[in-house]
């Protein structure tokens, strides 16, 4: 089963103006999902369930002491948000969303196994954060 990322831009959510200053000026919300499960949620119209990742900034800081006080930042922020999202499936085919990965294949017995497994791997690996603004809103590599 194939999964990809999909960031939301989430800096409206943050108040503090200087703190987004300090986050390159943008503030992301990062999720996966694959486009080979569609859920019905109450409605005729699918959706694609999004598993949330986190937050990241659009860039950090060199200082090392003021990049490790906005990640914690990010991070006591994102437990405040859903694990799961609904979202339909023609508003995120058409999204102006950036695409971090080219869809990449796990293995698993089940959508759910597959799912943890995807997650667990983007989740884990750093390069997540450093992609962001590699494509411009609207591009796509479907």
């Amino acid at each position: 089963m194939k999964f990809r990322t999909f960031a939301v831009e989430s800096t409206s959510y943050y108040l503090d103006e200087e703190f987004v200053k300090r986050c390159g000026g943008k503030i992301w919300s990062l999720y996966i999902y694959t486009n080979e499960c569609r859920t019905f949620c109450c409605e005729l119209t699918p959706s694609y369930e999004q598993i949330y990742l986190g937050e990241f900034a659009n860039s950090l800081p060199e200082n090392e002491l003021e990049t490790e006080e906005i990640e914690s930042a990010l991070l006591e922020s994102g437990l405040q948000t859903d694990t799961v999202m609904y979202m339909h499936c023609s508003n995120v085919d058409r999204f102006p969303h950036y695409h971090f990965s080219d869809w990449i294949d796990f293995e698993g017995d089940n959508y759910e196994e597959a799912r943890e497994i995807a997650s667990e791997f983007f989740g884990s690996n750093q390069f997540l954060p450093t992609i962001i603004g590699a494509n411009e809103p609207g591009e796509t590599d479907a």
